[in-house]
């Protein structure tokens, strides 16, 4: 009796899966898994392409290709650009090692400047704008930054060679941002400072030198970022200003903490640091 039972139970088990005589699998008609199948493609086709378009009116209606969708105070950089160094020889580090003989410590040095230096090559985006003055054309055909601005750091290895090795210094692009002096500043651009961390390091360092330079009636020098290349609106070739720093009177064989920081901006307080040093021994290899 018990086999009997079991037996049924299986057939209607198998039955359940594929019926012969009712012509169903599972249970259902060919006709109705068709349905079924159809009604799910239509719908998960629907929803599919309900998100696609969700997805392009956001892409190619609210973001942009050329324009931040934040900009100014809406930015997270608001309106304070930071100040930033070149070349960095590593990402994983902010520092610098020179030699004042051949040695392939420098390479990675000169790589970085080449590299650097090709963003600013001319081109027919770019415009020429003299004496500092902007081109009828700007902003939307930015001005060409001159390299010859930056003195004897415009020729990077042949500084180095003379033991003067070139830092070079920028402010961050903010979209639309202009340079905003400060009220009461004496600084009539925006004008950066490097010197040693501490007193120790500030005695390491000793004397910087600027190109270009900017002097202010109390003799003190700074690194002069000129007005003319802002603002930054997404141009094609757009030069970032550059402004070069260099230490002929550090200490050798020393690593130097070194702080660059802006002047001059009103609501501007940036800083960037680095450390410096510069190996004076003759190669014995």
């Amino acid at each position: 009796m018990k086999q009997e039972h079991q037996q049924s139970r299986l057939r209607r088990i198998a039955k359940f899966f594929y019926s012969k005589e009712d012509g169903t699998v599972l249970g259902r008609t060919p006709k109705s898994w068709g349905l079924i199948f159809a009604f799910y493609l239509v719908a998960y086709a629907f929803l599919a392409g309900f998100f696609m378009g969700m997805i392009s009116v956001f892409m190619y209606g609210y973001v942009s290709n050329d324009i931040p969708t934040l900009t100014g105070k809406q930015s997270l950089l608001s309106l304070s650009p930071g100040v930033a160094f070149a070349p960095r020889v590593t990402t994983t580090t902010a520092f610098l090692q020179f030699t004042t003989f051949p040695s392939s410590i420098n390479a990675p040095y000169i790589e970085g400047v080449r590299r650097l230096f090709s963003r600013y090559e001319a081109s027919n985006l770019t415009t020429v704008c003299s004496h500092g003055a902007a081109a009828i054309k700007f902003p939307e055909q930015p001005c060409q930054f001159p390299l010859g601005s930056l003195g004897p750091c415009a020729e990077p290895e042949a500084s180095l060679k003379a033991g003067l090795p070139c830092i070079y210094l920028r402010l961050n692009r903010i979209f639309g941002w202009l340079p905003d002096l400060a009220n009461g500043t004496v600084f009539p651009e925006a004008a950066i400072s490097c010197y040693g961390q501490n007193d120790i390091a500030k005695f390491q360092l000793g004397e910087p030198e600027y190109f270009p330079q900017l002097v202010i009636p109390s003799g003190e020098k700074y690194a002069k970022i000129p007005s003319t290349y802002f603002p930054f609106i997404g141009q094609p070739g757009y030069q970032t200003p550059l402004a070069a720093v260099r230490f002929p009177n550090i200490m050798k064989n020393t690593v130097v903490l070194v702080e660059c920081k802006v002047y001059g901006l009103a609501g501007v307080d940036s800083e960037v640091l680095f450390e410096i040093a510069v190996d004076g021994r003759k190669s014995t290899v």
